[in-house]
C-alpha cells in the first residue's frame, strides 16, 4: 500500500476506484473488539457473575455476536472503560437472541446493542413482526427502528441515543411521528444523491456508518449540524433534519463528512495520526475552512474530510442531479478554500512535532493538493 494507510487515502477519497481498504478495516475493527469482549467476558466469569452471559453469547450465531460487539455502544464500553457494564451485554445478547429467531419471555424490556430493535417485558415472538412495528416507540410493544436502503439505522428513541445525547450535553427533545416520516424521506434522498454521484463515496458510507442519530436542537436557531465521536465508532448524529432549510445537499454533505470521520476512527485503531504526546496535549489550531479552534487531531481529519467533499461535489457538478447548480458550486468553493488559506501553513507547522511517522503523510498530501495534483 502506497506509503502506508494514510498514503493511500487521497486515492480512496478522490472517489476514483473501489478499494479493499474498507473491508480490511472492518475486519481488523471486528477482531479488535472480539478480543476486548472475550477479555471482559473472562473477567465476568472469574468474578462469578458471567456464566449466564457466556451461555447466551455462545448460543448466538457468529454474525449476530459480531453485530453486537461492533455496535457503537458496545465499542464505547469495551474500549473506553465501560466494559464492566454486565447488564448492557446480557440485555443486548437477549435482544440479539430474539432478533435471530429465538422465542420465550423476558422480565424487562431490552434493546439490541445497535438500537434498532426493542423487545418488551413478557415478549412473545409475533407471527408477523412487521405488523408490530411503528415509528412511535413505547415500552410495552415490539419496536423496530427504520433503516435507510443501505441498512443504516435511523435512531431517535433508543436508550442508547438518550444516553449519548445526555453525555454530549445535547437536548433530548422528542420528534413527532409525522416529522419522523419527513426526516426519513430526506435522509433517504441524501443517501440516493450520494449513490448517484459516486458509488465509491456510497461504499464508504455504507461500510463505516451503522446508525444515524437524529434530534432537534432549537438552541441553535434550528440550524442543521452534524457530529461523530471516536468513542462511538460507526454512529453519526444529525440535528434539525426536518426543517425546510436543511436541504438534501446539506444532508449528503454531512453524511459523507461524518462517515469519513468514522473511516479514520477505524484507521487510527491500527495507525494513529499522532504520537502519544500529541494525542495527550491540548494543542490547537484555527481551522483553515471555518476559523473554529480545533485540536490538532481534528485538524488532521479535516484535511482529508474537506478534500473528499471537494472531490465529491466536483463530481456532482458533472452529474444530472436534482441539486441546484449554484448550491453545488457553493459546496465546491467551501471545501476547496481552506487548502489555500494563509492559516493552513501555520496549522501544518504547529502540528508537525506531534505527528506519528504515519501522520507525516499529511504534509505531502496537502502540498499535492495545493500543487494541483488532484484538480
Amino acid at each position: 500500500m502506497k506509503n502506508g494507510i494514510l498514503g493511500a487515502c487521497p486515492e480512496v477519497l478522490s472517489w476514483q476506484e473501489s478499494t479493499l481498504l474498507h473491508s480490511s478495516l472492518l475486519i481488523s475493527h471486528r477482531d479488535f473488539l472480539r478480543t476486548r469482549f472475550e477479555r471482559a467476558l473472562a473477567a465476568f466469569v472469574k468474578a462469578g457473575v458471567g456464566d449466564r452471559l457466556a451461555r447466551l453469547s455462545d448460543a448466538l450465531p457468529t454474525h449476530a455476536l459480531d453485530r453486537l460487539i461492533t455496535a457503537p455502544d458496545s465499542a464505547w464500553r469495551l474500549v473506553y472503560g465501560r466494559e464492566k457494564d454486565l447488564l448492557f451485554f446480557v440485555e443486548s445478547v437477549q435482544a440479539e437472541h430474539y432478533r435471530t429467531g429465538g422465542a420465550g419471555s423476558i422480565r424487562r424490556g431490552v434493546w439490541t446493542a445497535l438500537g434498532d430493535h426493542y423487545y418488551p417485558a413478557g415478549y412473545l415472538k409475533p407471527d408477523n413482526p412487521l405488523h408490530y412495528s411503528s415509528l412511535a416507540w413505547n415500552d410495552e410493544s415490539y419496536f423496530r427502528a427504520p433503516c435507510l436502503t443501505n441498512g443504516i439505522v435511523v435512531d431517535y428513541t433508543s436508550s442508547h441515543a438518550e444516553r449519548f445525547l445526555r453525555l454530549a450535553k445535547l437536548p433530548l427533545g422528542s420528534i413527532q411521528p409525522l416529522a419522523l416520516s419527513k426526516i426519513i424521506r430526506k435522509l433517504e434522498g441524501a443517501r440516493a444523491l450520494v449513490e448517484l454521484v459516486s458509488e465509491h463515496a456510497y461504499e464508504l458510507i455504507s461500510s463505516h456508518t451503522q446508525s444515524i442519530l437524529v434530534w432537534n436542537d432549537t438552541s441553535r436557531n434550528s440550524e442543521h449540524f452534524s457530529l461523530s465521536n471516536p468513542r462511538w465508532p460507526g454512529r453519526i448524529g444529525f440535528s434539525n433534519v426536518e426543517y425546510d432549510h436543511t436541504d438534501t445537499v446539506a444532508l449528503a454533505d454531512s453524511m459523507i463528512h461524518e462517515s469519513i470521520h468514522a473511516f479514520f476512527h477505524r484507521i487510527e485503531e491500527v495507525s494513529p495520526f499522532l504520537n502519544p504526546d500529541g494525542a495527550d496535549l491540548g494543542v490547537t489550531v484555527s481551522s483553515p475552512w471555518t476559523g473554529r479552534i480545533l485540536h490538532i487531531h481534528s485538524f488532521l481529519h479535516a484535511c482529508y474530510v474537506w478534500f473528499a467533499l471537494w472531490q465529491f461535489w466536483l463530481r456532482a457538478s458533472s452529474c444530472r442531479t436534482s441539486a441546484p447548480g449554484d448550491r453545488i458550486q457553493q459546496m465546491i468553493d467551501r471545501s476547496r478554500i481552506g487548502f489555500f488559506s494563509p492559516s493552513m501553513d501555520y496549522a501544518l507547522t504547529a502540528t508537525r512535532p506531534y505527528l506519528s511517522t504515519e501522520g507525516q503523510s499529511v504534509f505531502a498530501f496537502v502540498r499535492d493538493v495545493q500543487g494541483g495534483v488532484y484538480d
